[in-house]
């Protein structure tokens, strides 16, 4: 079975926290149906939106989840030529892909990885 990770950013230490790591101040749990992560800053827990490990690695061979920032090569995209840049990874419609800032389906992660040198750049 394959592994489930995830991670979750820390506002207060301008770090990520990860589910496969032991912390003193955080975990994982699911409340109300809902995966959340559980930060300890003094007296005060605050609960944040963690993101999910999509199973890949970058062409550096570092984990990428969703919501990272990613660099690619230039590719064609149908009769489109996207040229090298940034996006987002999204899971939508049942799986992972990369996304322009303002929301413009470029690929699918597979093809960026395998196809096109992406690499986290955030």
């Amino acid at each position: 079975m394959k592994d489930i990770k995830f991670k979750a950013w820390d506002e207060e230490t301008q770090e990520f926290v990860y589910s496969d790591k032991t912390y003193d101040n955080s975990w994982f749990k699911f409340q109300d149906g809902t995966l959340k992560a559980f930060l300890i800053h003094g007296m005060r827990i605050v609960s944040t939106q963690p993101q999910i490990w999509t199973g890949l690695k970058d062409a550096n061979g570092n984990d990428i989840y969703e919501g990272d920032t990613l660099e690619y090569d230039s590719f064609y995209q149908g009769d489109n030529f996207e040229r090298s840049g940034k996006a987002i990874v999204k899971y939508e419609d049942d799986g992972f892909g990369l996304y322009s800032e303002n929301n413009y389906y470029l690929c699918c992660l597979w093809d960026a990885v395998k196809n096109y040198g992406a690499t986290i750049i955030r």
